[in-house]
């Protein structure tokens, strides 16, 4: 925790209208080119908790900063050890209930490490519901959750692997699995976002499947300021619409 941390925000788009669904608050870490690894060495040794309270403080923070009447939807990403820490969830719950009502907030969960108690994680996520803020899962497909899980939990929303948009073009076991994930959530009512569409003929493949939202550079990198609903619809109708 003594290196200097900030956040850069990539938007996510709903697949059909291309409105902004949400931002994504990304961590960044001066000196540290693998934030994966960075993350699961906090998690290790338990500072991931102090983190991911940082981060929901900094992110609300930039959110409210926003010189803007519309409601700024940001999604911020917690480990599943915050996720099951009593200490954790009274602070962050805090935090949430003291925010400016025009901050929209989503949390997502991060599968790098598993969720060590499914009953305190459920009452939690209720009460983030409680709070007006939408709960998703990251990484869908390479960690511990299945949708049996997503389900018991509650969560509105599943992310898929990055992996799987990258081989989506190639690999037959990579469309199935979206297929697959994208009928089962549907079924439960979970919204499914694809992420790392850099690509139109992945967009156009994701779209046919029926994916609900998606994020990548295709739409927009990740920038160092949020910008306002109107300001990004504005861009993402010049730069992507013919």
């Amino acid at each position: 925790m003594q290196r200097e941390n900030h956040y850069v925000y990539q938007p996510i788009v709903d697949m059909q209208s291309l409105a902004l669904v949400r931002y994504e608050a990304l961590l960044r870490v001066a000196g540290v080119c693998n934030i994966e690894e960075y993350i699961k060495g906090l998690e290790h040794t338990g500072a991931i908790i102090d983190l991911d309270l940082m981060t929901l403080r900094t992110v609300i923070s930039e959110a409210e900063a926003i010189a803007h009447p519309k409601p700024t939807p940001v999604a911020v990403n917690i480990s599943a050890i915050s996720l099951s820490d009593s200490l954790f969830q009274r602070k962050a719950i805090d935090v949430l209930m003291n925010r400016k009502s025009r901050v929209v907030l989503s949390l997502e969960i991060t599968e790098t490490a598993p969720i060590k108690n499914l009953n305190l994680a459920m009452l939690f996520i209720h009460k983030l519901h409680r709070a007006g803020c939408t709960v998703g899962m990251d990484d869908y497909g390479e960690g511990h959750a299945n949708l049996e899980l997503i389900d018991d939990l509650g969560l509105d929303y599943i992310k898929l692997a990055s992996s799987l948009t990258i081989n989506l073009e190639t690999s037959s076991a990579a469309r199935n699995l979206c297929r697959h994930a994208i009928i089962a959530a549907d079924e439960k009512c979970i919204d499914v976002v694809a992420e790392h569409i850099d690509k139109v003929s992945q967009y156009t493949l994701l779209r046919e499947m029926g994916i609900h939202q998606g994020q990548g550079w295709l739409f927009a990198k990740a920038a160092p300021k949020l910008t306002d609903v109107d300001g990004f619809e504005s861009y993402l109708r010049k730069q992507f619409l013919p």
